[in-house]
């Protein structure tokens, strides 16, 4: 049975309170602990973290696979009111601080077209994938909720972070937005509404849908693409 499927079944068995035996078909002979299970190929589990059992390139693939699963009504309507429940926060916060303002970016069709579908693979897909899906058990994985929270903290610190570290590298024109306190606030908010969505409904989808929304509103609506062209002069 692939990993990927037993770890699946043993989750809805644990959510049961049903028993589970596990035959392992080494060690039909007797136990001898020096026989382990081999794994099939590289990537389901031969190359490993040294001095663990850990096989990054399993997990990783298997929270994809989890991931890509068609969100329900209910996920939807989860990223509908968190959508809500964001803008309450940070249209108010951003206009305070005058970091928001009605400014809805002049250019023409194709081009506002061109931008909300590059933004639909970055950053949206690029950096949940990364930020969300790669470094946070899917909610199928057997894990404290305690762990996946501190698991949660981590991949936010590591999501604020990167913003000002990629405008010191690779996006130079968002250098003064990028470091801009406000800013940072929302992109935690931001951090924290995906990863409570990705909680909820553990689906790759519902967590770039609100990405790619608050991005793209943001870029066109609120002001964010004259901020990037006047920081490139």
């Amino acid at each position: 049975m692939p990993r990927q499927a037993q770890d699946e079944l043993a989750a809805i068995f644990l959510k049961q309170g049903a028993i589970m035996q596990v035959w392992r078909t080494n060690q039909v002979g007797g136990w001898q602990a020096d026989i382990t299970p081999i794994a099939p190929t590289v990537i389901f589990g031969q190359i490993q973290i040294p001095f663990t059992n850990i096989s990054p390139l399993s997990i990783l693939l298997n929270r994809i696979l989890s991931s890509l699963v068609i969100p329900s009504l209910q996920d939807w309507l989860i990223a509908g009111l968190l959508l809500v429940i964001y803008g309450a926060i940070a249209i108010p916060f951003g206009w305070k601080f005058n970091f928001l303002q009605i400014q809805i970016w002049s250019a023409n069709l194709l081009d506002q077209s061109l931008l909300v579908l590059r933004c639909l693979f970055t950053p949206a897909i690029l950096e949940e994938l990364i930020f969300r899906v790669f470094l946070l058990p899917h909610p199928t994985e057997i894990i404290s909720w305690f762990n996946w929270v501190l698991w949660g903290i981590f991949s936010l610190l590591l999501f604020v972070v990167y913003h000002p570290l990629n405008a010191k590298t690779f996006f130079k024109k968002g250098l003064s937005t990028f470091f801009n306190l406000v800013f940072l606030s929302l992109a935690a908010l931001l951090g924290i509404i995906c990863t409570l969505a990705y909680a909820l409904t553990g689906s790759l989808w519902v967590i770039v849908l609100i990405h790619w929304v608050v991005v793209v509103v943001w870029l066109i609506v609120f002001g964010g693409m004259e901020k990037f062209t006047d920081s490139s002069h």
